[in-house]
């Protein structure tokens, strides 16, 4: 490979990186023109002849780069490592320390192990069902693995990773698609694929299997050298890298888990499993729509007042505390709980944490000196303590109020005091942290986490990361309410699911109660309301790609027209609009 060490303008004073070629040349002819391609954060420009594989120089790179590299970014579109060079340009790395890598790194084991398990189990299919406790959780279609299984299975897969294997990327006409999906019995891909207006399909091809997959791949299969499979129920976990490179401990979460067991019954009451159901049952008409959404909601409404009366059967509970990510209609639930506490006898009074907010200046930052707003030191744990320590004992407080603007804390003139009847109820990212509460025994502490942990998937490989859900309510919210653009949103989720992962998802096997906010409609739903918004996106932005791949995501659905029947105290018209609850 031929490279060349000359500086940039912009890399004017740096020390020039040299970087070992593999090959003398990767020029294919002295015929064929010859371009620079100038990787992101290394100061070579390598010299290469038009149609040379990305992933050529890649491999020249990875030898000095400390994180797998499995796609690659050229002006911020997502690009597979086979794609090849056509002209001058600048390319970023995709790593296992981003997003992206990660569920590039993930859908190809996925790919691996469901080739494994349709020769091992003549002709079975895998179910990925969802992600608990740093794993996914999967199962085999009709069959419940033995921990000898799963053995087999792992070595199997580690011999197809040895073996180097080329993941090969195939397009074929829609038609050609559906029947190689028809032959091979997966009809849930039939039928997702069914409704999709582009006329072209990339399938995917290893080892003579076929298979369709939502988003990108790696190129071989040597890429996947780590991964893990564990028995667990009446299937296993799939536990892949996280961003440090390594394996991750699984940590069984028993509670999460259960909240899964029961929305996969709720999957069989609503007759609604997979994306392409759901298409066939819009197309069937505004009955079977309506019945789809009493249901929903109706299921909904049956969770709410079956915790409601946890609570009433807890003599002793004084204290709701709610917790919940960004999105997951944690407001909506809090008020439609008060109403169903208020039916059982009680009178919820709301503490908002917000107005325990320290003065700004007194704030912790982050490592590049920011104000960081989600950590839990922003909160006067002190004075909140005190206060729910003098409210549980039946004492008369004077309420703190935070000044947003000015961002200081004032003294109020409202004053809280509960009555015997009194119930309070504290609802926020840190209200399941225990530091919120330390002046509360237990035995008066009722806790409840909330998600929208996707109930429907494209089909039985390509599951809906629940993250994607609550985007794309918050970048409608966002743009409705608060007229914040969805590429700004866009640019604080990485912060959003950095806070997630440090104040809320430690916590939530602590819950008492666990509810699942998503809807099996939703995102038909905000299909409508996403789209548009989405699309308005700059095309020099840098995030324009994750806006091309949710409206991707988008397009498998069919428009749910019928918003009007939502009802009004539903938890999805807090991002739509239209909700009976003041906000």
């Amino acid at each position: 490979m031929e490279y060349n060490n000359k500086k940039n303008d912009n890399t004017n004073n740096k020390k020039i990186k040299k970087l070992s070629p593999k090959k003398t040349t990767i020029q294919n002819g002295n015929s064929k023109p010859i371009y620079n391609v100038k990787v992101t954060g290394y100061d070579t420009v390598f010299q290469v002849s038009r149609g040379t594989p990305f992933r050529d120089i890649i491999e020249e790179v990875q030898k000095e780069h400390p994180s797998l590299i499995v796609a690659i970014r050229i002006n911020s579109r997502l690009k597979e490592l086979y794609k090849k060079v056509k002209q001058d340009c600048s390319v970023e790395l995709v790593d296992l320390t981003s997003f992206d890598g990660l569920h590039i790194y993930e859908r190809g084991i996925i790919f691996i192990l469901s080739v494994v398990i349709r020769e091992m189990f003549s002709g079975k299919n895998l179910v990925v069902y969802h992600s608990i406790g740093m794993g996914l959780y999967c199962e085999i279609e009709k069959y419940i693995p033995t921990k000898e299984d799963i053995q087999n299975i792992k070595q199997k897969m580690v011999d197809l990773i040895n073996k180097d294997l080329p993941i090969m990327k195939k397009t074929f006409s829609k038609s050609e698609a559906l029947q190689i999906f028809e032959n091979q019995g997966h009809i849930d891909k039939v039928k997702l694929l069914h409704f999709r207006k582009k006329h072209l399909i990339d399938i995917y091809s290893l080892q003579g299997s076929n298979n369709y997959f939502y988003g990108y791949m790696v190129p071989a299969t040597s890429y996947l050298q780590k991964f893990d499979l564990l028995k667990e129920r009446e299937g296993f976990i799939l536990v892949t890298p996280i961003k440090t490179g390594n394996l991750p401990d699984y940590e069984p979460q028993m509670k999460f888990a259960q909240t899964f067991v029961e929305y996969k019954k709720w999957a069989t009451i609503l007759n609604i499993k997979y994306t392409g159901e759901l298409n066939n049952l819009i197309v069937r008409g505004d009955r079977e729509v309506s019945e789809l959404i009493q249901l929903s909601e109706g299921l909904h409404e049956k969770k709410i007042s079956q915790i409601a009366n946890e609570i009433q059967n807890r003599a002793e509970t004084k204290l709701v505390l709610i917790a919940g990510p960004t999105s997951s209609g944690k407001t909506t639930f809090c008020k439609r709980l008060c109403l169903h506490l208020r039916i059982n006898g009680f009178q919820p009074r709301a503490l908002s944490l917000d107005d325990y907010f320290k003065d700004k200046v007194d704030s912790p930052k982050d490592a590049d000196g920011n104000y960081d707003l989600e950590n839990i030191g922003c909160i006067q744990l002190d004075l909140l303590n005190q206060h729910l320590e003098q409210l549980i004992k039946g004492e008369e407080i004077t309420l703190p109020k935070y000044d947003f603007k000015r961002g200081i804390t004032t003294t109020s003139k409202n004053k809280m005091q509960l009555n015997k009847d009194d119930i309070l109820v504290i609802e926020g990212i840190h209200a399941l942290n225990p530091y919120i509460s330390t002046a509360v025994s237990s035995q008066h502490k009722f806790k409840i986490y909330i998600s929208a942990i996707t109930q429907l998937d494209l089909d039985p490989l390509n599951r809906i990361h629940a993250a994607d859900t609550r985007r794309l309510r918050r970048i409608v919210r966002d743009f409705k309410y608060r007229r914040i653009s969805a590429e700004n949103t866009l640019e604080l989720w990485q912060n959003v699911k950095r806070g997630e992962f440090r104040n809320i998802f430690p916590y939530q096997e602590t819950a008492d109660a666990m509810i699942n906010s998503a809807l099996p409609y939703e995102l038909a739903a905000l299909k409508i309301f996403a789209e548009p918004v989405l699309q308005a996106v700059p095309e020099s932005h840098a995030f324009i790609s994750e806006a091309e791949r949710l409206i991707r995501l988008l397009d498998y659905f069919l428009p749910l027209t019928q918003t009007h029947e939502i009802p009004g105290t539903s938890i999805f018209r807090e991002f739509m609009g239209g909700s009976y609850f003041k906000y």
